[in-house]
């Protein structure tokens, strides 16, 4: 399921941001961008079916067959759809090589660790808040195929975002592919540091020990693990800020600071921030 999971995720951002027009961004952070806001528009999906108690296997996999159909198969949208993704992955894949070239030993250990890190997803829940609520409300949505009231639960009517993913990894495989969507929201949080890093004006080599320096909290690894909601509130804002500060800087890859906010950009900032 990861396999179908997370270019569809990716596609969802990536179709959102074209739609939202924002200004040119640099291919990491068109990534980073595209991935977040595709896991925010996943877990606002997640919610609009549960509303009308359609959330079962068929629904989804229509919506996303329907996605992926209508991007591929539309003669302008899929040669455009080609061009842009072959455009992007050939930018990713030379910065991932000159990375490796000039900083061997940080992107090692930054992989090694993050690997470890998936890894340990594939152990069953065992953490008590996980258990109480976050994924025992995300197993009642599925039961139910939507909401449902919880008279024990003083936050049956406020559903949390990233709780939407879990439902999602629930109804298709279990609380393994749950906790892959955590684990994921904390890949794109380092992958964020890195990138606001180089916004700051840091190195390469100095970006990638960003990375490190925030994947080596023990706090990440633990979190990374399990089905808490930390590291999805701290990517988005971290998304968020990263937009806002590169509208208030002067001379950033959106333009300077004296033509003002943009719309589209602190839209998508206000968005990310509810999404937190």
């Amino acid at each position: 399921w990861l396999v179908v999971l997370c270019p569809s995720v990716w596609l969802a951002g990536h179709l959102f941001l074209r739609w939202m027009r924002l200004p040119a961004l640099t291919p990491s952070a068109y990534t980073w961008l595209a991935g977040t806001s595709g896991l925010f528009l996943f877990s606002f999906g997640v919610f609009m079916v549960g509303v009308f108690h359609a959330f079962t296997v068929p629904t989804v996999l229509s919506i996303l067959g329907i996605m992926w159909v209508g991007t591929l198969l539309l003669g302008r949208s899929r040669r455009v759809f080609v061009a842009e993704t072959h455009s992007l992955l050939s930018s990713l894949i030379g910065t991932l090589k000159e990375s490796w070239h000039h900083a061997r030993l940080l992107c090692t250990l930054l992989c090694g660790w993050m690997l470890i890190a998936f890894l340990g997803c594939g152990a069953p829940e065992v953490r008590g808040d996980p258990i109480i609520y976050h994924i025992t409300e995300a197993w009642l949505f599925v039961v139910n195929q939507g909401h449902v009231d919880i008279p024990s639960s003083a936050l049956t009517y406020i559903p949390q975002n990233q709780q939407m993913l879990y439902a999602l990894g629930m109804l298709l495989g279990s609380d393994s592919l749950a906790k892959y969507f955590h684990w994921l929201q904390g890949v794109l949080l380092i992958w964020g540091s890195m990138v606001l890093a180089r916004q700051l004006g840091l190195a390469k080599k100095d970006s990638l020990a960003a990375g490190v320096l925030t994947a080596s909290c023990p706090m990440w690894f633990y979190l990374a693990t399990t089905t808490y909601i930390d590291l999805a509130v701290g990517n988005y804002i971290l998304a968020a800020v990263y937009l806002l500060l590169a509208e208030c800087r002067s001379g950033s890859e959106f333009g300077s600071s004296k033509d003002g906010f943009r719309p589209a950009n602190v839209a998508l900032a206000g968005t990310l921030l509810g999404a937190a």
